[in-house]
């Protein structure tokens, strides 16, 4: 990447950052939503109780295997990691990425607010059918909202590849 896109790049992600912190009325904060994880009491609590238990602190550790597994699954490419990430963070814990929305967030990665859509549909998609509670995203239209959609746009003749209707 050259330096003025790298520049380019920067503006964009201080822009989302700073219109996601306005609606808010707080400073933005530059902490990524794995270092408020690390640093939220919940975790000194559970770490603190690992220490106690060998059995808690295997346990810790394999979570925070398997989590990275799977935030690490499409390559080690800081984009892609941050991309799922962020994703999870507005699922779980949107107040740790300002409340972004899905268009914050395209700003952010430099992308549109349809690629952030669908990256948490397969995402949480995949979480529901592994058993995950609460698996649909944020921001995440119901399956039964999709085949509906998808049913209106049959027949679209504006779309490129639209399918006839059949009645």
């Amino acid at each position: 990447m050259r330096e003025h896109e790298l520049l380019d790049h920067e503006r964009r992600v201080e822009s989302a950052l700073s219109r996601a912190a306005s609606r808010l009325h707080e400073a933005v904060d530059r902490r990524t939503p794995l270092d408020e994880l690390m640093l939220a009491d919940e975790a000194e609590e559970f770490e603190r109780r690992a220490e106690e238990s060998e059995t808690a602190a295997e346990l810790l550790q394999e979570f925070f295997q398997r989590f990275l597994d799977f935030v690490f699954e499409e390559g080690p490419h800081p984009g892609w990691v941050m991309r799922r990430v962020y994703a999870l963070a507005r699922r779980y814990r949107p107040e740790l990425i300002l409340h972004m929305n899905g268009t914050d967030l395209g700003l952010l990665f430099g992308e549109t607010r349809a690629a952030q859509s669908h990256r948490m549909q397969l995402l949480f998609d995949r979480l529901r059918q592994a058993g995950v509670r609460g698996g649909r995203g944020g921001g995440c239209k119901s399956q039964g909202s999709r085949e509906v959609y998808a049913s209106a746009a049959r027949g679209n003749h504006n779309r490129a590849k639209g399918k006839k209707r059949r009645s």
